[in-house]
């Protein structure tokens, strides 16, 4: 059972917009950053990972197995993720 809110991709996108605007880089390697936000929508910090996927192939499949993989994961160690969507060569999870 997916535990992901579906928001509209306009809803989503302004979400993140303001965000990122908003967030602190806590982390960063080679092909993403990592910045903790606050989603006023879910009431809650989050961290939001963009990676740049206009690389394609083989990278774009690993973001894809992992997008995968997390949507449907539940344990303490590991993050939840509430959204994935993908704009500009850029996706957002």
């Amino acid at each position: 059972v997916s535990r992901i809110k579906m928001f509209t991709r306009a809803r989503m996108q302004q979400i993140t917009t303001k965000m990122i605007e908003d967030a602190e880089l806590i982390g960063a390697g080679s092909f993403s950053n990592v910045y903790r936000a606050y989603v006023p929508d879910l009431n809650q910090e989050c961290a939001i990972k963009v990676t740049d996927v206009s690389r394609g192939g083989m990278f774009l499949e690993c973001c894809e197995a992992e997008r995968i993989f997390l949507e449907h994961i539940s344990h303490p160690s590991v993050v939840k993720m509430f959204w994935h969507y993908k704009v500009d060569g850029k996706a957002y999870t």
